[in-house]
């Protein structure tokens, strides 16, 4: 959920990027609404989607890794 609510906000650390913000949008879709996600998934694709849970962790790992890391080389939280 907060991943949703920081994709919504646009702010986890810092000011959230496209990118990150994407990433927390997906990966707090992908953990909340896995069934969903995946039946949708499954409907555009000719694959079948596993591990949405995983998927949306790494997702949300990811964005928080870049923000983690583009705060420390600006060395502060503020944009």
């Amino acid at each position: 959920i907060f991943a949703l609510g920081s994709a919504a906000q646009s702010w986890l650390i810092a000011r959230l990027n496209l990118t990150e913000r994407a990433l927390l949008l997906v990966g707090g879709l992908l953990m909340v609404f896995s069934t969903l996600m995946e039946a949708l998934y499954e409907l555009s694709t000719p694959w079948h989607l596993r591990y949405t849970d995983a998927l949306g962790a790494l997702f949300i790992v990811v964005a928080l890794a870049s923000q983690w890391a583009r705060t420390r080389s600006l060395g502060t939280a503020r944009p």
